[in-house]
């Protein structure tokens, strides 16, 4: 899946996450698109209802891994949450085509 966009560091609450969904010649893929973390006591995601965004909301420290597919395609995010007096970070890596 080409292209999840997200922010490269952020302190805040819910951060929104978003795709374009293109195949290799760069043809928009049409569908609905499924949003998960590997972990729903570390994050959780909440999907926009055109499924072409949403936000992860972290709940605890910890490593975390954001997908989404559909449509034949899967794309992934890993990142770290971690907790500080006021706020949760989370820093997520480069994401992988898949």
């Amino acid at each position: 899946m080409a292209n999840i966009t997200y922010p490269p560091f952020l302190t805040t609450k819910k951060l929104p996450f978003s795709i374009n969904p293109v195949d290799e010649q760069g043809n928009v893929v049409p569908g609905s698109y499924s949003w998960s973390t590997s972990d729903s006591t570390i994050a959780t995601v909440d999907p926009a209802p055109d499924t072409l965004s949403a936000f992860l909301i972290p709940v605890a420290p910890g490593a975390v891994t954001l997908t989404v597919s559909g449509g034949g395609l899967t794309d992934t995010a890993d990142g770290t949450i971690t907790a500080s007096l006021v706020a949760l970070n989370l820093t997520f890596g480069t994401p992988e085509d898949k």
